[in-house]
């Protein structure tokens, strides 16, 4: 768990429990999803744009109860 872990989790008001949880038997299969491919072209021009996520939680976890780490 990040950002705080269990304390920040569950002071905001998200469940937690204890225990093993249930598994349920299940089938994946993959489908082929070309629409989702970006060529390295693309990928340059994008990330020269400012809109590619590269990673770092800062700007998607703008939430000021929860503390970000930093290490």
């Amino acid at each position: 768990m990040r950002l705080g872990g269990l304390a920040a989790w569950t002071a905001t008001g998200h469940p937690a429990e204890s225990g093993d949880p249930a598994a349920t038997a299940a089938t994946f299969t993959p489908h082929w999803r070309p629409e989702l491919l970006a060529t390295l072209d693309e990928v340059r021009e994008l990330s020269t744009a400012g809109d590619v996520y590269d990673g770092s939680l800062s700007e998607w976890t703008a939430d000021p109860a929860l503390p970000v780490e930093t290490g």
